[in-house]
């Protein structure tokens, strides 16, 4: 399916709370994308189709690297053209393929020996699948080819292709753990049919894999249109209601619903801390959490010893913006053992001073000191020991050894 589009931009998300100090950057007109992906280190690989007067065409694939566009020209006979596009690593692209009138279609593997911008050393392969039209191209976690198409889901084995799944419609294609292939149907907004290691395959949904097999669908990387994993291990899926359309995160806690305010969404990506963005007709949205701050970042245990003072630093990260300020205070510590912050009160996005204080008549051991953050209507507390040895021990460690 193509994505009509006009620009391809790169977006920065400044996690303010705001929206008009976020950074785009427009890399690239193109008439309609077909398909795209990105590296890590922000190249993007795309296939797209150029508006012409009796149509849009097909037009070779094209990578943006380190500031500009290179267009590359796969070994392919005449009125062949690439669809989808797959990154195996940084060095292993691959691509589907398909001739003009859409009889005969291929896998094509690239390896651009790690320079990118240097089309003369790159190697490539054409692994022709016959008379199969591709919907998607993917390799799994164990090296296994695949090609997915509007007929069923095909295996490179040997040297030809094995048909696995027959008479389905696949879109997607979602490499997994321990070899495990997910293919996502066409104008299916739930059902995926799950390849394990030995070709086995079982149909189920979405929602069944978030509820049941969480750390399977937290193993997938490629993007796709049924879900995203946020850095936090939670999956959001787009879900249909009513009267509109709307969110669902899952994670160890279960299920829970955010409804939006449109219908049609697609492409969601789940980022840091809740925040979610998709498109929905058109337009842009984001999701995101209420402001607020963060203790995730303070140590559990903090050592001491008797009759001593010690002090140890910690950031306080704010959350979307939030800019109030925080009173800190450790709670429940026997009168032997006193316990600081400064600043305090601190504006999240600063860093404490948290100094540790001990009497002579401290005794060993360890003591429950609940770290209490408050600030206006919201109140966090996080559970932290400090922990009195009799004595500080020196560590010695070796900087530099010479000889044998």
């Amino acid at each position: 399916m193509r994505l009509d589009s006009s620009a391809i931009q790169t977006f920065e998300d400044q996690a303010s709370g705001q929206l008009n100090d976020d950074l785009t950057n427009t890399i690239g007109w193109f008439s309609q994308l077909d398909g795209w992906a990105a590296l890590p280190n922000g190249d993007v690989f795309i296939t797209w189709w150029q508006d012409g007067y009796h149509g849009p065409f097909p037009r070779p694939p094209m990578r943006w690297v380190q500031g500009q566009w290179i267009q590359y020209d796969p070994p392919l006979p005449s009125g062949w053209f690439t669809d989808d596009v797959f990154v195996q690593d940084d060095q292993h692209i691959w691509f589907s393929a398909f001739s003009y009138f859409a009889d005969s279609a291929a896998a094509v593997s690239l390896d651009d020996n790690n320079t990118p911008t240097d089309l003369t050393d790159d190697t490539w392969n054409v692994f022709y699948a016959g008379e199969v039209f591709p919907s998607s191209v993917a390799v799994d976690t164990i090296g296994r080819v695949w090609l997915g198409s509007h007929t069923g889901l095909y295996l490179y084995s040997g040297d030809s292709w094995q048909p696995i799944v027959q008479n389905e419609d696949v879109c997607e294609l979602v490499p997994a753990a321990d070899g495990v292939l997910l293919a996502l149907l066409c104008g299916d907004n739930s059902n995926v049919i799950i390849i394990d290691e030995a070709g086995n395959h079982v149909v189920s949904n979405v929602y069944t894999l978030a509820r049941e097999q969480l750390d399977l669908l937290r193993s997938t990387t490629r993007p796709n249109e049924k879900w995203a994993v946020a850095p936090d291990g939670g999956i959001w899926i787009r879900w249909n209601s009513w009267p509109t359309d709307g969110l669902r995160r899952y994670d160890e806690e279960g299920g829970r619903d955010y409804p939006a305010p449109v219908d049609n969404i697609t492409n969601v990506v789940a980022g840091p801390d809740n925040r979610v963005w998709f498109t929905a007709d058109g337009v842009l949205w984001r999701l995101s959490p209420k402001p607020d701050f963060d203790l995730s970042a303070i140590e559990g245990v903090w050592p001491a010893t008797p009759d001593s003072e010690v002090s140890y630093r910690f950031p306080l990260r704010a959350v979307d913006g939030f800019n109030l300020p925080v009173t800190l205070e450790a709670a429940g510590l026997p009168p032997e053992i006193t316990a600081s912050f400064a600043p305090n009160p601190v504006i999240p996005g600063s860093t404490v001073t948290m100094t540790i204080g001990t009497s002579p008549a401290a005794t060993p051991g360890s003591f429950p000191a609940p770290i209490q953050a408050s600030s206006d209507a919201i109140s966090h507390t996080l559970d932290t020991t400090i922990a009195v040895f009799p004595e500080a021990q020196p560590l010695w460690l070796p900087l530099l050894r010479v000889g044998d």
